[in-house]
């Protein structure tokens, strides 16, 4: 889990952030829907400061993922949005590519993620 590079899959000006740890305390893996903290790697003209750290909602991974469901399902690069620490407001102002059906699914989480999911194009 530690030393996870992710790309940043909104228009924040950050382009990679690297994983320091996972907010989830059940176990060490990552799972889509999950918040982590992130150091930012490479930016690109942008107004977040770089030696800062930032909340990341991962809403993409590359490792084979299995639903509740049964089915099965992996991304093509790991992928995050970084948010505010305690409204867990978006900080950009688009979302590139889809995101996970898990943020959808719970009510607590559709609550705090109601703008992140109305600016995405679709989910996985």
């Amino acid at each position: 889990m530690k030393e996870l590079i992710f790309k940043v899959a909104d228009n924040s000006g950050i382009l990679y952030a690297k994983c320091i740890r996972s907010l989830s305390f059940k176990n060490n893996n990552v799972k889509w829907g999950d918040v982590v903290v992130v150091f930012p790697r490479k930016t690109h003209a942008s107004k977040l400061p770089k030696k800062k750290k930032y909340w990341g909602l991962v809403v993409g991974l590359s490792k084979l993922n299995r639903r509740k469901n049964g089915s099965c399902i992996k991304g093509f690069s790991n992928r995050i949005l970084l948010v505010q620490e305690t409204s867990y407001k978006f900080f950009g102002s688009r979302v590139f590519g889809p995101i996970c059906r898990e943020l959808r699914e719970t009510k607590q989480q559709k609550s705090k993620y109601r703008k992140i999911i109305s600016y995405s194009r679709g989910t996985i």
